[in-house]
C-alpha cells in the first residue's frame, strides 16, 4: 500500500501512511516486549519467594551439620543477597530496558537518530549494572566464607577432641558423632541440589520464550529489510538488543541465585 501511494504526486500520502504502518508496527512489538517483560517480573517474584521460604528449612540443616556459625551468617546475607538482586532487576534494570525498547522505536519515526547516544548510554548503564551485581554479590559472599566456615571447623574440632578424650566411651561417642554429622551433611547438599534444579525448572520456559521472541524480532528485520524502508528493519533491530538485554538481565539474576546457594553448600561440608 505504501509503495501504491508513493506513486502519487502528493508525498504527504505516503508519508502519512508510512507513519501509520510505523505505528501499528511499534504497537504490536510493543506489547509483545511488554507481555516478555511482565514474565520475567512474575518469574523472578517466584524465584525470589521460593528461596525465601526454603531459606529456614536450609539453613536448619547447614546447623545441622555442625556449621552453626555458618548458617547465621550465611542465612542473613542470603535473605539479603536475594532481596537486593530482585529490586535491582525489578525496579531499575527492567524499566531501563522498557525505556531502550520504547526509544528505539521513536528514535526511527525522524529522519535523523536524536536518541542514538541516549540509548547507547542506557546500554551502557544495564551491562554496568549487571557487572556489578555479579562483582558485589560475589565478593561478599567470599569475604563471608573465608569467615564464619573457619570458626565452625575450630569449634568442631574442639568438640570432636573433648568428646575423643572421655574415657571409655570416647572412641564410640566421636565415631557416632562424625556419622551423625557426615549425614546432615548429606541431607543439605540433597537440599541444595533439588533447589537448584527446582531453580532451573522455573527458569527454562521464560528463557526458551525469551529466546523465541529474539529470534522472532531477528528474523522479522531480516524480512523488514528486504521489503520495506529502512527505518522498520533499523526498529526492530534496536528492539531485538532489547530482547537480548532482557534476557541477560533474568540469565544474571537465575545464576546469581543458583550460586548464593552452591556457594553454601560447597563452604559448609567440612571436609566431607
Amino acid at each position: 500500500f505504501q509503495n501504491m501511494a508513493g506513486a502519487f504526486q502528493n508525498h504527504q500520502i505516503a508519508d502519512m501512511t508510512r507513519l501509520i504502518m510505523y505505528l501499528l508496527l511499534f504497537v504490536s512489538v510493543l506489547t509483545s516486549f511488554s507481555l516478555a517483560l511482565e514474565m520475567v517480573k512474575d518469574t523472578m517474584k517466584t524465584l525470589s519467594s521460593f528461596l525465601s521460604a526454603l531459606a529456614p528449612a536450609y539453613f536448619l540443616s547447614v546447623a545441622a551439620s555442625g556449621s552453626a556459625s555458618s548458617a547465621a551468617a550465611f542465612y542473613s546475607l542470603s535473605i539479603f543477597l536475594i532481596s537486593a538482586i530482585e529490586l535491582c532487576i525489578l525496579y531499575i534494570i527492567l524499566p531501563l530496558v522498557q525505556i531502550f525498547a520504547v526509544l528505539a522505536f521513536v528514535n526511527k519515526l525522524s529522519k535523523e537518530d536524536m536518541l542514538a547516544y541516549l540509548l547507547d548510554t542506557i546500554k551502557t548503564v544495564i551491562e554496568y549494572i549487571l557487572k556489578t551485581m555479579i562483582g558485589l554479590s560475589v565478593s561478599i559472599g567470599v569475604i563471608q566464607s573465608m569467615i564464619a566456615p573457619v570458626l565452625d571447623s575450630f569449634k568442631n574440632t574442639m568438640l570432636s577432641k573433648a568428646v575423643s578424650a572421655i574415657p571409655g566411651i570416647g572412641n564410640m561417642t566421636g565415631g557416632l558423632t562424625e556419622v551423625f554429622f557426615g549425614s546432615a551433611v548429606v541431607i543439605k547438599n540433597g537440599i541444595g541440589a533439588v533447589s537448584l534444579i527446582v531453580v532451573l525448572y522455573l527458569c527454562l520456559v521464560p528463557i526458551g520464550k525469551l529466546i523465541a521472541m529474539i529470534l522472532m524480532y531477528k528474523g522479522a528485520t531480516a524480512v523488514a529489510g528486504m521489503v520495506s524502508g529502512k527505518e522498520y528493519a533499523d526498529g526492530l533491530a534496536k528492539v531485538s538488543e532489547g530482547g537480548e538485554m532482557l534476557l541477560k538481565a533474568f540469565v544474571t539474576g537465575m545464576v546469581l541465585f543458583m550460586a548464593i546457594i552452591a556457594m553454601v553448600a560447597s563452604t559448609t561440608n567440612r571436609g566431607y
